[in-house]
């Protein structure tokens, strides 16, 4: 099945005009890298984003899942992005987009054992507010998984010059996340589906009692071939080995 293999993160300076995070090497076969980007801008509309890439400002394009996603009356904007042959040698994500917004974040996980001709499916969109607190978890739900099928999802949190942290809810990892500034944050998760559906949380944390909003969005890992999820193997198994007692 798929498994992770590394990603990074980061979350940069007011008005930045383009980023690129720290270094990561990913490892294994059959490889995928699921990036996103993540920006806020109050007024008027938020920055649309130009590309992703990793190695750098003038690596490989990593093609768009589906259209960016805005919400907080279109001052946030959240655009993933997965491209299957991830590299094996030392990378990172660049994110490039319009303007330059109040701030902006990048990031990319890779995989190993991920289907090459479509290593990622059915996306799904989520958003929440909440007022005039510290902690709030962010939560999405990937629906026509397989048992024992891997899926990741990206949170991008918006507070008020409060933001801290992202930390794990039981049941997701948190794989890698960012805050800067204290206005944006963007965090990784993935979580190992039990049934048709599985939901991604995270709690995002502020320094003080503050209103609270974020955007999220998660799709499935197709596995390579002959490699299905665990939980379908020790199934079949258990099958075979009833039939002869």
């Amino acid at each position: 099945m798929a498994e992770f293999s590394a990603g990074g993160a980061l979350s940069f300076a007011e008005n930045s005009v383009n980023g690129t995070t720290g270094s990561f090497t990913p490892g294994g076969t059959n490889r995928a890298i699921f990036a996103a980007v993540g920006t806020l801008n109050f007024f008027p509309v938020p920055s649309s984003v130009i590309d992703t890439r990793y190695g750098g400002s003038g690596g490989t394009l990593i093609d768009e899942i589906g259209t960016a996603y805005s919400w907080l009356f279109g001052s946030g904007r959240l655009a993933i992005f997965g491209e299957s042959g991830s590299p094996s040698s030392s990378t990172d994500v660049f994110g490039d987009w319009e303007s330059d917004p109040r701030n902006s974040a990048a990031g990319g996980v890779c995989f190993s054992g991920v289907d090459q001709a479509a290593p990622f499916s059915g996306r799904v969109d989520a958003n929440g507010h909440v007022e005039a607190v510290t902690t709030t978890v962010a939560a999405v739900t990937v629906t026509g998984c397989t048992s024992g099928q891997l899926v990741t999802a990206v949170v991008v949190g918006i507070a008020a010059n409060v933001l801290t942290a992202f930390t794990e809810v039981t049941g997701t990892t948190l794989r890698v996340s960012s805050v800067a500034g204290g206005y944006l944050g963007i965090a990784f998760l993935t979580r190992e589906a039990t049934g048709a559906s599985v939901t991604l949380e995270v709690n995002i944390n502020g320094s003080a009692s503050v209103n609270m909003t974020w955007g999220a969005a998660g799709v499935r890992i197709n596995d390579a071939a002959g490699s299905a999820p665990i939980a379908a193997l020790a199934r079949n198994a258990n099958q075979f080995l009833g039939a002869y007692p």
